[in-house]
């Protein structure tokens, strides 16, 4: 269960030429864990990734398409108990 997650997305044509813009949001999560541990109380800190894109049409049936994922190189994260004290923090390319 994930209390707080969106998606937002804006495509814009004209004529020919198209773009795009879309942001996938999802909020501070609880990760679960069977086992009474010190690692039990752990979670995935909030997340926000945003792509773009453009797209011109060569043809009726032909498109040339340039994409870019994950514009500000936002990675995963996750903690235990306090946001200060990071378990594992993913960095992910664009």
């Amino acid at each position: 269960f994930i209390p707080r997650a969106y998606n937002v997305g804006l495509l814009y044509t004209y004529g020919k030429f198209g773009a795009s813009f879309d942001m996938n949001y999802t909020g501070r999560w609880p990760l679960v864990n069977a086992l009474p541990t010190s690692t039990a109380y752990r979670y995935r800190d909030s997340w926000t990734v945003m792509n773009a894109g453009i797209r011109y049409d060569i043809f009726r049936d032909t498109t040339l398409f340039m994409n870019v994922a994950n514009l500000a190189e936002e990675g995963r994260q996750e903690y235990i108990y306090d946001g200060s004290r990071p378990r594992h923090m993913w960095v992910i390319p664009r």
